[in-house]
């Protein structure tokens, strides 16, 4: 045995021996997270022909990019309004 009880690194690697309860919950939660996109794809697939797309009218979608952009190019606009006034604020 080496000093310090260090053998080769093989005592500190235990919690990959297939019988420790690390290892089963390492492989559990691999597979948990390899199967999902695989079973949400076959989901999808099967409720993607069923189900008809729901359409919306072309007012609202107008509507709501007028606001979208609208409320961006206020916020800049209240952004240089701020900064108009504290540069003519600290001249004075």
């Amino acid at each position: 045995m080496c000093k310090g009880g260090v053998s080769g690194g093989r005592e500190n690697a235990s919690f990959l021996r297939p019988e420790s309860a690390m290892f089963r919950r390492l492989a559990v939660a691999v597979l948990a997270v390899l199967s999902s996109p695989l079973f949400a794809a076959a989901t999808e697939e099967s409720t993607a022909a069923s189900a008809p797309a729901e359409t919306v009218s072309v007012v609202y979608v107008v509507l709501f990019g007028i606001v979208f952009v609208g409320m961006i190019v206020g916020f800049f606009v209240y952004l240089w309004w701020n900064e108009s006034h504290k540069q003519s604020g600290d001249g004075q």
